[in-house]
């Protein structure tokens, strides 16, 4: 006679629960096939990992794209994550479907971190269930899967504590291998802001921890944690590298003050933590009123979390939540609450990226862990603790369903069946329009696949592989955009064209230009190429015949980057910019064949350290286990 199974632990009880709430939260994803298509998603992000798709089948990692903005790299792009785990899932299914499973998985993946990082500070298995459930399934997190690098990000911070906590407990090789790779990981998920972010609290959650430790143990825990840190940047060196040299020559770095505070949290929006729909919400009929948009000021984690995040004592360490929580939501609120004007001015990092409203992020994870402490002091027994966690989890989750509309798969097939490409390049007057034409902020009900692809809208062109002169790209390179700038001021349809702007866009290769409602085809625009015959092409590669034995100039009209290299009959040529982004070389009598091809060094070297460190990192792993064996 067998036994009946025994009940799961109460460790394992949370880990179930969060993946029950994840199940339920994304129900029409796991089990209907929809997909999230919404804002940045179907402008931006679905058609560049469509490309990456592409790429990665014909086997190659592209290096460059030459479909927006005349041609700009794609590895050392910011919001690209070519080199990140979830890039894997394209390989098996399709762009938008895997933004929908990867959003899925990394909501799981926080709860499950939080839960790991609140039992390492000895919490127990009830108190991190409800702190992880308040984190993972709370609206300043969930809200971000239009943006899928932020949400990957945002992802790793728990994890990034634990690995910390296991190191500030014993400074083992495995135990600073594993927090280097949380580490490289959370670089690879390709948001630079939510990096820094991590890394203001990290750095403060080590020293209040450091500080706590016998003297002697100091230098050697802060040892082992630099190491750590060292090795996760090794590892992802081979994005980070071509990251900053492209961001040498983006618009990013010029923010100014009134540009950085473009979403924030206005003071009267501060009810959103208890009341997440007091000022409407686009799902509703209603819609949104309130400022700006619903996304960026969502902190709703949950009105039982809420409430215990204030039932806990006093002590040292919930001192430094309380801290955390107060100062982050000071930024939230912009300039108006002068903090984040200082720290705009102070802190490194801060004035390259917009939106205070995102330090919410970090507020609402502070008031979770409080209220995972205020639940383990509240007595009262166990089974209505775990009751309080399936409320919160029911009350977060049944918010949270709002937050992003779906539709079925087919009805983004516009993306990949966009009209044939041309032989010369498209551009769109107002490209940034077409996000409030899609995607407003105050209704969801306005959104119109039909509308979506009713003109071919800015980077939807990359399923048919059309080149761009321009595009929707958050991080411009400075010299596309001022060569477009110095096209002066567009009109809304292509009709209301001066001459002398048909004539720029043609010198551009600028085929079709495309406005709000029309389009309109130049009659005589350059060619892509001029003095070669192009016998060949791929994303960062041209393969030209000269068209005389003699020597001439051949002009590639593909935007320069210093990355770029030429050969003549495989003798390296220099290439010369040529007005006003384009490339020129001069090719040598009797050569057959010229050959372009971008080759970054940055990503060369960067490959060559993130193999080495991995290597570090596995024999670090190794020699962990290998002393447990022995141990053992």
């Amino acid at each position: 006679m067998t036994s009946p199974p025994s009940p799961p632990a109460p460790a394992q009880r949370g880990g179930v629960l969060l993946l029950l709430g994840t199940l339920a939260l994304f129900f029409d994803v796991i089990f209907r096939g929809r997909v999230f298509f919404y804002g940045d998603l179907a402008l931006y992000f679905i058609p560049e990992l469509a490309f990456l798709r592409d790429e990665l089948l014909a086997g190659r990692i592209p290096l460059w794209n030459p479909y927006v903005n005349c041609g700009q790299p794609f590895v050392g792009n910011p919001q690209a994550w070519p080199l990140y785990p979830s890039t894997l899932l394209l390989l098996l299914f399709s762009a938008e479907r895997t933004v929908a499973l990867s959003t899925a998985l990394h909501v799981l993946w926080a709860g499950w971190g939080m839960q790991a990082f609140l039992r390492t500070r000895s919490l127990g298995p009830v108190a991190a269930a409800l702190g992880a459930v308040a984190f993972a399934f709370g609206g300043a997190f969930v809200s971000k899967a239009q943006f899928p690098n932020m949400l990957q990000a945002m992802s790793w911070l728990p994890w990034l504590l634990w690995g910390a906590e296991r190191v500030l407990a014993k400074n083992a090789l495995g135990r600073v291998a594993a927090l280097g790779v949380c580490v490289g990981l959370a670089l690879l998920a390709a948001h630079a802001q939510v990096t820094l972010m991590q890394l203001y609290l990290a750095v403060a959650w080590v020293i209040f921890r450091l500080v706590s430790l016998p003297r002697r143990e100091r230098l050697g825990v802060f040892g082992a944690l630099a190491l750590a840190a060292l090795l996760g940047l090794g590892l992802a060196l081979a994005q980070l590298l071509p990251v900053i040299e492209y961001a040498g020559t983006s618009t990013r770095p010029h923010l100014g003050l009134r540009e950085a505070n473009r979403f924030y949290l206005p003071w009267k929006e501060l009810r959103l933590l208890v009341a997440p729909n007091s000022f409407g919400n686009p799902a509703m009929s209603g819609g949104w009123f309130g400022k700006g948009n619903f996304w960026e000021p969502c902190c709703y984690l949950g009105l039982i979390p809420l409430v215990l995040a204030f039932c806990g004592r006093g002590s040292r360490e919930r001192t430094f939540w309380i801290g955390a929580a107060f100062l982050c939501f000071w930024l939230a609120l912009g300039r108006s609450a002068g903090l984040f004007t200082l720290a705009f001015y102070v802190l490194p990092g801060v004035k390259q990226f917009h939106d205070p409203a995102r330090w919410l992020y970090l507020g609402t994870f502070a008031l979770a862990v409080l209220a995972a402490q205020g639940l383990e002091r509240v007595r009262v027994k166990e089974p209505v603790k775990w009751a309080l966690v399936l409320l919160a989890i029911a009350d977060t989750v049944f918010f949270a369903r709002t937050l992003h509309p779906t539709c079925d798969p087919a009805e983004l097939s516009g993306i990949a069946q966009a009209p044939p490409p041309l032989a010369g390049r498209v551009f769109h007057l107002r490209p940034y329009e077409a996000w409030k034409y899609i995607a407003p902020y105050k209704h969801y009900r306005e959104v119109s696949l039909t509308k979506l692809f009713a003109q071919p809208t800015p980077n939807m062109l990359l399923g048919s592989h059309t080149r761009q002169a321009g595009g929707y790209e958050p991080v411009a390179r400075r010299d596309v955009t001022n060569a477009l700038k110095a096209l002066g001021e567009l009109p809304e349809e292509p009709a209301k064209l001066t001459k002398a702007q048909q004539e720029q866009l043609e010198a551009l290769g600028i085929e079709r230009v495309v406005g709000i409602k029309s389009e309109y085809a130049l009659t005589q625009p350059a060619p892509l190429a001029t003095g070669g015959r192009l016998v060949g092409s791929r994303p960062g590669e041209w393969v030209l015949i000269p068209e005389s034995p003699e020597r001439t100039e051949v002009v590639v009209r593909e935007s320069f980057a210093s990355g770029w290299r030429a050969w003549a009959d495989g003798t390296p040529l220099r290439i010369a910019p040529t007005p006003p982004i384009f490339m020129r070389v001069s090719v040598p009598p009797g050569t057959k064949q010229l050959v372009f091809r971008y080759e970054p060094l940055s990503w060369r070297v960067g490959v060559f350290l993130s193999g080495g460190t991995g290597c570090i990192l596995v024999a670090f792993m190794m020699v962990s286990l290998r002393k447990r064996v022995w141990q053992s």
